[in-house]
């Protein structure tokens, strides 16, 4: 995946590497039956994955969240 600026014109070059855990975390959205399909950075140290729409992911997740919760 190649991601790039909104708006941006001009000449680039590679060669600059961070090592993290995205693919690991790439690899468990695949894994859930989610494709990723952007990446936010909002200049934070956060990253938000943006997965393409996955209905029937959408349903189960509903489905859990809309369970009873336990009470005390």
């Amino acid at each position: 995946m190649f991601f790039w600026l909104d708006g941006w014109d001009g000449e680039a070059r590679g060669g600059f590497f961070l090592r993290n855990s995205l693919k690991l975390f790439f690899d468990k959205l695949k894994d859930n039956g989610l494709k990723p399909v952007g990446i936010k950075y909002d200049g934070t140290y956060n990253l938000e994955i943006i997965v393409e729409r996955n209905k029937s992911f959408i349903e189960n997740y509903e489905q859990k969240s809309d369970s009873p919760k336990d009470s005390d």
